[in-house]
């Protein structure tokens, strides 16, 4: 399966899986490894990505969408 629209979007903001990676502390393996990026990682990708790529673009399934005026 391949890695969902917001996870590659993550991933090219940052750079590349290398450095999701580095900056997440885990091993390039395991982003590799990702269809979509897991729920306990979402605020951190958010956070590295300015908000550009938000919890919910990457987990609709846990997170709701943000409301009005969160942006």
């Amino acid at each position: 399966m391949a890695k969902d629209k917001a996870l590659k979007r993550a991933i090219k903001i940052i750079g590349n899986e290398n450095a999701l990676a580095d900056l997440l502390k885990i091993s390039r393996q395991a982003v590799n490894k990702w269809d979509r990026a897991p729920a306990g990682k979402a605020y951190a990708i958010q956070k590295l990505t300015d908000g550009k790529v938000t919890c919910h673009d990457l987990r609709p399934d846990v997170f709701p969408p943000p409301a009005a005026g969160d942006a």
